[in-house]
């Protein structure tokens, strides 16, 4: 209606609006000098399970983010629909999917959690490897309404890391550096996942078409899941160590 550029730009308005709002957060009490970033950032990657938790969103991340540029394109060329339509379909699945998916899982992480200390980790990698398999379902399809029936519900499972894995984060990085340890999470998962998972999907829809890539892609879920499912190794020693450094 109004063009993309208008578009990309409306987008960027509710993030003023939650800017404004850290206004009203309380000021933090007076704090000691920090030491040097780089030994922060190196302290926080000796954590095993902090990286195990990042390579595991970074698999997420590298299918969800190739499946919001190409999703669209796929319902174009397989269903006939317009890039416009499609790609609102799309946005509004994940939307659904996604609040579904969070709230699912913080719930489900803190039931659990009473019996399992890693139960985050185990809630996120089997939303991923659950999620795996109706991700290659909703490619194969025969029909759109199939096809949009199992976006949603490995969207859902997908999504419900989204509260557990942070959670996790904060359990195994102690205080002073958990600003340091999301800061890296969020640049790795990224660097490794939707930064680089379009032009690599685009590459596999040049040389093998559209639908072999995007079930490649889907491979990435599955390495995802095994790193959250790895964690769990270490993660009561790491959970103690952060626990005794507070």
């Amino acid at each position: 209606m109004f063009g993309w550029r208008h578009a990309v730009l409306a987008v960027g308005l509710p993030g003023l609006l939650l800017a404004a709002l850290c206004l009203l957060l309380p000021s933090d009490p007076p704090k000691p000098p920090p030491e040097s970033p780089f030994a922060g950032y190196r302290g926080v990657w000796r954590v095993r399970t902090f990286r195990m938790i990042t390579y595991s969103g970074a698999g997420m991340t590298f299918a969800l983010g190739g499946f919001a540029v190409w999703m669209p394109t796929f319902f174009h060329r397989a269903w006939g629909l317009s890039v416009g339509r499609a790609g609102l379909l799309f946005g509004a699945v994940t939307v659904l999917a996604g609040l579904a998916g969070s709230l699912i899982g913080g719930w489900l992480s803190d039931r659990l959690r009473r019996e399992d200390p890693s139960a985050d980790l185990l809630v996120s990698g089997w939303g991923l490897l659950l999620g795996m398999p109706l991700a290659a379902a909703a490619i194969l399809a025969p029909t759109l309404n199939a096809s949009i029936a199992c976006l949603f519900l490995a969207e859902t499972l997908l999504f419900l890391n989204m509260g557990p894995l942070n959670a996790a984060i904060v359990s195994v990085i102690p205080l002073p550096h958990r600003s340091m340890a999301f800061a890296a999470n969020i640049f790795v998962i990224h660097l490794l996942g939707d930064a680089a998972s379009p032009a690599l999907i685009g590459w596999g829809s040049d040389v093998f078409g559209l639908t072999s890539a995007m079930l490649a892609a889907c491979g990435a879920l599955g390495v995802g899941g095994a790193f959250s499912l790895a964690a769990r190794g270490g993660f009561r020693a790491d959970a103690a160590r952060a626990e005794a450094a507070a």
